[in-house]
C-alpha cells in the first residue's frame, strides 16, 4: 500500500518535471510517507512538495496542488489535501484500511516479519567486563535481555545471528576455592591477590586501572599454582560458573548460541600473530621494558601496553587477538552489547581493529546503561562487591521471568532504566507488562465465550464482512495493527528493542479502549459479529507476536 502510494507521487512528480522542463535525473530525492499523528490530518503525509519545490520554481503549496491533480487513481487511497505549508496529507479508503485484517489472518505468526533486502550474518556477543561471580548479579540483566531481544528483532528483519557469551572467568578464583586438587590448590586470596575484587569506577577504568588490576592477578595466580594447576583450577572453575550461569539466564529466557573466554577464544598464537601484524605495521613500540601499542594514532585516549616487562601478554593483548579472531570467521557485522560504564573499552577496541588493517564499521558496540532497582519504596543494593547485593535469580523469583524480561527492554538501553520491582510484580493497569498481558487475556476470553455461544468465529467470514468495521475506536485499532510491520523494520534499522514494547503498550491500550467503551462484540446482526471477532483475531494475533519478540509467554487467562 505504502508502495502504491508512494509509486503514484512519483508517477505525478514526473509529469509535472516533464510539463517545466525539467530532466528526470534531478528528481533523486526518496519520497518519504510517515504516519499522521492526527486523524484530521489523514493516514500518511509526504513532504515531497517542500523538498522539491525549489527545483520547480513554485512554493511548495503550489507544487503540492499540481501533484494531488496529477497522481493517479489509486484503490488504497479515499483521497489527499493539502495543507500549509507544504504537506500533501493522504487518507486511505475504508476498504484498504479494513484489509489489514485479510493480512494479519493470512500470515498468522509471520506477520509484521521483514524480508531485509540486505541480510547479514550476524555476530551478536553479550561482553561480561564486570569481575565475574556466581550467582549473577541483577545488574547484569539488562544487557543480557537486550542483547538476547535485539537478536529476534533482528532475526525478524532477516538477518542471521549467532549469540554468544563472551567473559574473562579467572578472577572469580577469589570467590570459588576448589578442592578438587588438594588443599595444595587453595590458598587465601591475599597471597596471590594484591587488592580485592572491587566495582571499577569509569575514571578508573578509563585510565586503565582495571586492565593494569586483571593483569597483575593473572600473573598472581600463575606464579602461586604454576601454569600446570593454574589451567587444572581454572578449568574447574571455568565449568562451574558457566553451568551456574546458564542456570540463572535459563530462568530469563536468555540462551547463547555458544560461551567462551576470551583468552582462551584468543589464543597465544592468536595473540602473537595479531601482535606481528602490529609490530610489522610498525605500530608497537619499548618503553621502560614493556611494549607498548600506538592506540593514540588511530583515536584511542592513550597508547596501552600489549606486553609487560616479563614478555607476558597483557589482557588488552588478548582483547586484540580476540577480535581479529573474530574477523576472521566471515560475520558482516559484530555486534558487542557492553555495560556503558566501559566505554573507554569501545575508544581502545576501535582503535586496534582499525590497526590491524579490518574495517571498524563491521564493529558495532552498544553500551547498555545498568537497571536501577526500586522495591518498596528503596533504591536496591546491586554492587557486586557486596554479599548484600540482589542476585538475578532473586529478582526473577520476585516479580516473575516473563515481567523481569518486558521490564528490562521497556527503555532505550543507552538511558538509565528505572526497574520498579513492587511495580513489575503487580496485577493492575499500572504495570505495563500485566496491562499487555491482560488485553491478550480479554481477547481470549472474548472468543470463548463466542464458542460458549455457539457462535461460530470464522475468520473468512469476517474478511468478507470486514467492512463493517466503521467505530471511531474500531479505526484506531485498524490503524494501529497496520502500524506494527513499520515498528518492527524501524526497531531493527535502529539496533534496538524497546520500539516493540511501547508498541505493545499502544495496542493494549486501544484494545482495553475499545473494549471498555461498550461496542457489543458479540452482535445480533451477523456481519457485523463476524467482523469484529476478526478484529478480535487480530488483535490477538499481533499481541502474540510481539511477546514473542520480547520473549516472554503469552497468557490465556491472568
Amino acid at each position: 500500500m505504502k508502495q502504491e502510494i508512494q509509486d503514484g507521487l512519483a508517477s505525478a512528480l514526473l509529469l509535472i518535471a516533464k510539463a517545466n522542463n525539467i530532466p528526470d535525473y534531478k528528481l533523486d530525492q526518496p519520497i518519504e510517507l510517515v504516519r499522521s499523528k492526527k486523524s484530521s490530518h489523514g493516514d500518511f503525509a509526504s513532504n515531497i512538495a517542500m523538498r522539491y519545490a525549489k527545483l520547480f520554481k513554485m512554493s511548495p503549496c503550489e507544487l503540492a496542488d499540481q501533484i494531488v491533480v496529477c497522481v493517479p487513481l489509486m484503490p488504497s487511497v479515499a483521497c489527499m489535501e493539502v495543507a500549509s505549508p507544504g504537506f500533501i496529507n493522504i487518507y486511505l479508503s475504508h476498504d484498504s484500511e479494513t484489509r489489514i485484517l485479510e493480512t494479519i489472518y493470512e500470515q498468522g505468526d509471520e506477520y509484521g516479519k521483514h524480508q531485509s533486502p540486505h541480510p547479514l550474518h550476524i555476530l551478536l556477543e553479550c561482553i561480561s567486563l564486570e569481575p565475574p561471580v556466581t550467582p549473577l548479579h541483577a545488574k547484569s540483566g539488562r544487557g543480557l535481555v537486550f542483547g538476547d531481544t535485539l537478536a529476534n528483532v533482528l532475526r525478524a528483519n532477516g538477518h542471521e545471528v549467532k549469540c554468544f557469551f563472551q567473559g574473562e572467568y579467572v578472577l572469580s578464583l577469589a570467590h570459588e576455592l576448589t578442592h578438587q586438587f588438594g588443599e595444595r590448590l587453595v590458598y587465601p586470596v591475599d597471597d596471590w591477590l594484591s587488592e580485592p575484587v572491587k566495582d571499577w569506577t569509569e575514571q578508573e577504568i578509563k585510565v586503565g586501572l582495571e586492565d593494569k588490576f586483571i593483569t597483575a592477578a593473572i600473573a598472581g595466580m600463575k606464579a602461586k599454582l604454576g601454569a600446570e594447576d593454574y589451567q587444572r583450577v581454572f578449568a574447574v572453575v571455568l565449568a562451574a560458573m558457566t553451568a551456574d550461569m546458564r542456570e540463572d539466564l535459563a530462568g530469563l529466557g536468555v540462551t547463547f548460541d555458544r560461551w567462551c573466554d576470551e583468552i582462551l577464544a584468543a589464543g597465544s598464537d592468536k595473540i602473537q600473530e595479531s601482535l606481528d601484524i602490529l609490530q610489522n605495521k610498525g605500530l608497537l613500540y619499548e618503553q621502560d621494558s614493556a611494549v607498548w601499542f600506538k592506540g593514540t594514532t588511530f583515536g584511542d585516549q592513550k597508547d596501552r601496553v600489549v606486553k609487560n616487562k616479563d614478555g607476558m601478554a597483557t589482557y588488552f593483548a588478548s582483547d586484540i587477538a580476540c577480535y581479529y579472531d573474530k574477523y576472521q570467521r566471515g560475520y558482516d557485522l559484530i555486534i558487542d552489547i557492553v555495560d556503558a560504564k566501559h566505554h573507554a573499552y569501545m575508544a581502545k577496541i576501535k582503535a586496534s581493529v582499525t590497526a590491524l588493517g579490518l574495517n571498524p564499521k563491521k564493529l558495532m558496540m552498544i553500551l547498555v546503561q545498568f537497571a536501577v532497582l526500586h522495591q518498596h519504596g528503596k533504591k536496591v543494593k546491586i554492587s557486586a562487591d557486596s554479599d548484600e547485593s540482589l542476585a538475578l535469580r532473586a529478582l526473577v523469583e520476585a516479580v516473575g521471568h516473563d515481567a523481569a524480561r518486558f521490564f528490562y527492554v521497556m527503555g532505550n538501553p543507552e538511558q538509565s532504566l528505572d526497574f520498579d520491582m513492587d511495580l513489575a510484580a503487580s496485577h493492575n493497569k499500572d504495570n505495563p507488562f500485566y496491562y499487555i498481558e491482560y488485553a491478550h487475556a480479554r481477547t481470549c476470553r472474548i472468543l470463548e465465550k463466542a464458542k460458549g455461544n455457539q457462535v461460530e468465529v470464522c475468520a473468512k467470514l469476517g474478511i468478507s464482512h470486514r467492512n463493517q468495521l466503521k467505530e471511531k475506536e474500531e479505526k484506531v485499532l485498524l490503524k494501529e495493527l497496520a502500524r506494527y510491520p513499520e515498528v518492527v523494520v524501524f526497531a531493527g534499522e535502529q539496533f534496538t528493542a524497546h520500539p516493540i514494547a511501547n508498541y505493545l503498550r499502544d495496542l493494549a491500550g486501544a484494545w482495553h479502549h475499545y473494549y471498555d467503551s461498550g461496542h457489543k462484540l458479540l452482535h445480533e446482526d451477523e456481519s457485523i459479529r463476524s467482523a469484529r471477532l476478526l478484529l478480535t483475531l487480530a488483535v490477538q494475533q499481533v499481541l502474540r507476536n510481539g511477546l514473542t519478540i520480547i520473549g516472554v509467554k503469552v497468557f490465556d487467562r491472568m
